[in-house]
Parts: C-alpha cells; sequence; structure tokens
C-alpha cells in the first residue's frame, strides 16, 4: 500500500493465493482514499473468474502507515481477530471481514482486506436532510447491537477486566495517570479526575465496546442499513464509554444525534439493553461524554510528547493539538451543566461516587 503504483499486481497476486478456486483475478481498478488519521486506506475493483463465473467484487484495504506516522498506534493483528470474529457472529452490521496480509510481505505493509460498503457516512448523510427522522433511533439500535454481542465470542486475546465496578474505577483513574506521565503540568486533568471520582454513577455489566464511535465511522448502506466501521480501538468495557464519545463527537462535529432527545434515546437504549434509569440517564450519558475522552485525550498528550523529542513527524500531530483547548473549554462547560443538575437527578456527591 506504500507503492500504489504496485498495488494492482501486488494485490492480484496476493488475491490468487488466498483463494485458489479462482481461474483469473483481475485488479481493474485501485486508487487510495481518505480513511481518517490512523491507516492507510484503499478501495479496489475486483474481477473474478470462478467456475467460468465473473463477478466483481468491490474492496477496501486498511493498512498501516511507515513507521512514525500514525497518528494513533494499534495492531492490525488484533484488529483482524475481532473483525473475523464479529463478521462470524453477524449480530453488528459491518463489512465482512475477508483476508489478512499479517506482515506486509504481499502488500507492502499489515494488510486488512474487507468488503466495500459503497454508501455515504452518515454525518455526510445528516448534512444533506431537512430533518433526522428516524436515524436518531436506529442509531441507539446499532449502539445497543455492538453492545449486545456476547464476549464469549471474541478473541480470547482481547483483555477481559475483572468487575465492572474496578474497571470504572481504572477508567476514572486513567485522567490521573495520564497527567501524571505527561512532561507538562495538566491541571484540567487533575481537576476533571476528582470530580469524575466524586460522582461516579453505578457500574453496568461489561460489553464490547468499539472505541471510536461517531457518526463517521457510520456508513449508510445501499439498503439504508447503518453499517458500523473502524474497530482498531474495539475492547471490553462500559458500554457507555461509547454513548459518551458518540455524543462528544458530535459535539464537535455535528450533528449530535444522541442529543435530539436524551431521555427518549436514553430509555430506548435502556429497553434494548436491560440497563435501569440510574444506570443510564441524560445526566449519566452527559458524565460519559467527558470520561470517554481521555483514550484519546492520552493519545494526543503522548503523541504531542513524541512530536516535540522528534520521535514522531507526523504533521497532522501538531494540528490535532489544538483540539485540547477545545476539551478543556467542554469539560468545564458539561462539568459546569452537570453540578447544576445534580439535585434534580439525585447524584449523590459524598466523594466516592457511590
Amino acid at each position: 500500500m506504500l507503492e500504489p503504483a504496485e498495488m494492482p499486481e501486488r494485490l492480484e497476486a496476493f488475491l490468487r493465493a488466498v483463494d485458489p478456486t479462482a481461474q483469473t483475478v483481475r485488479v481493474l481498478e485501485y486508487s487510495p482514499i481518505s480513511g481518517g488519521y490512523s491507516r492507510l486506506m484503499a478501495r479496489a475493483e475486483v474481477e473474478w473468474v470462478r467456475n467460468g463465473h465473473v463477478s466483481l467484487e468491490p474492496l477496501i484495504l486498511r493498512g498501516d502507515p511507515p513507521p512514525g506516522q500514525a497518528f494513533v498506534e494499534t495492531d492490525r493483528g488484533e484488529e483482524w481477530a475481532v473483525l473475523q470474529a464479529l463478521t462470524a457472529d453477524g449480530t453488528v452490521p459491518m463489512p465482512a471481514a475477508r483476508w489478512f496480509d499479517p506482515d506486509g510481505t504481499a502488500l507492502g505493509t499489515p494488510c486488512i482486506v474487507m468488503d466495500l460498503v459503497d454508501g455515504p457516512s452518515l454525518i455526510a448523510a445528516c448534512q444533506r436532510l431537512e430533518s433526522y427522522g428516524d436515524l436518531p433511533q436506529r442509531l441507539v439500535d446499532l449502539l445497543a447491537a455492538a453492545h449486545s454481542v456476547d464476549p464469549d465470542g471474541l478473541p480470547p486475546t482481547m483483555h477481559r477486566p475483572a468487575q465492572p465496578e474496578q474497571y470504572l474505577d481504572q477508567f476514572i483513574d486513567r485522567f490521573r495517570h495520564e497527567e501524571l506521565q505527561h512532561p507538562e503540568s495538566e491541571p484540567f486533568l487533575r481537576y476533571t479526575h476528582g470530580w469524575l471520582k466524586a460522582h461516579r454513577p453505578p457500574a453496568v455489566p461489561l460489553t464490547l465496546v468499539h472505541g471510536d464511535m461517531q457518526t463517521s465511522n457510520i456508513l449508510v448502506a445501499p439498503d439504508d442499513t447503518l453499517t458500523l466501521i473502524d474497530w482498531e480501538l474495539a475492547h471490553i468495557g462500559d458500554p457507555r464509554e461509547d454513548l459518551g464519545w458518540c455524543k462528544f463527537m458530535g459535539q464537535l462535529s455535528p450533528p449530535d444525534l444522541l442529543g435530539v432527545d436524551e431521555a427518549a434515546l436514553c430509555a430506548r437504549y435502556r429497553e434494548r439493553t436491560g440497563l435501569n434509569e440510574e444506570q443510564l440517564n441524560p445526566w449519566v450519558l452527559n458524565y460519559f461524554l467527558v470520561l470517554s475522552t481521555i483514550t484519546v485525550y492520552g493519545k494526543i498528550l503522548e503523541q504531542k510528547a513524541v512530536f516535540a523529542d522528534g520521535t514522531n513527524q507526523n504533521l497532522t500531530t501538531p494540528y490535532v493539538n489544538n483540539a485540547v483547548t477545545q476539551l478543556h473549554q467542554l469539560f468545564m462547560a458539561v462539568i459546569s451543566a452537570l453540578d447544576s443538575a445534580l439535585p434534580e437527578a439525585g447524584h449523590r456527591t459524598n466523594g466516592d461516587g457511590r
């Protein structure tokens, strides 16, 4: 993938190797596409001849950029294992995972090949609509579907946290950990950690978490199905992380579909997952808006440090660092609003969140 001019020939050879039943494989078109900050992405149109029958298949290739060029470092082997499990499970609408070049021998970099869903992102589709219709409800249904995947069917290499309460406490403590690890002082992290610790909501059963749930990672398929892509941050954790992150990203890159009617959408999610009202309500949703940011916030701080010492030269890093100020402003605005709602919400503030 690092040398696009070579890719049609290399991809043809790879596909012949992974599907020896094919009589002929031809890559009719290959073109790099934009795919976010972290991965190289390309689209290919492939002509197959099997048993004398000709078929065309559009495919997506998802691979690693050169060392030091990724904004977020993740493992393609772990992502492939998750995609394989989810493809076999069939609960979550997503592009089927097809093949994997684990070491880049065939395709030039570790690379996943999957089906192409030929449709716009949900964020792009919303921008063309005068009314969102039932899209907020369908988004909640997609979230609930992802969180209903049986963890026992997920790769055994995925970390299984011991207890929901311990997991949530450790997740909150990541704010303090990131502040201590960063070369510079981050008082916003210290303050936010203390506030989150003091107002912790009840824990919930742990589930599959997508890790980057946002409208740009949801495609609207030709049959109008909402399809979830980009699973590189998937893990087992608190499902409300996905709801909070989705709402957070809706604040930064509208629309905020979960904000259309928070109370009704929380109720819909509870109906589909079995959570109770204390475990998920609009107050808790916005609590997780703040809490869920620590994964990316920590990555921004990490990349900020390695960019400063020359380890990472990706020019998107200083650009994304501008988001830190926005995060600080958003944290304070949301926390202020949640503090104002505390008497009505009935949340305890005795310092341990319980």
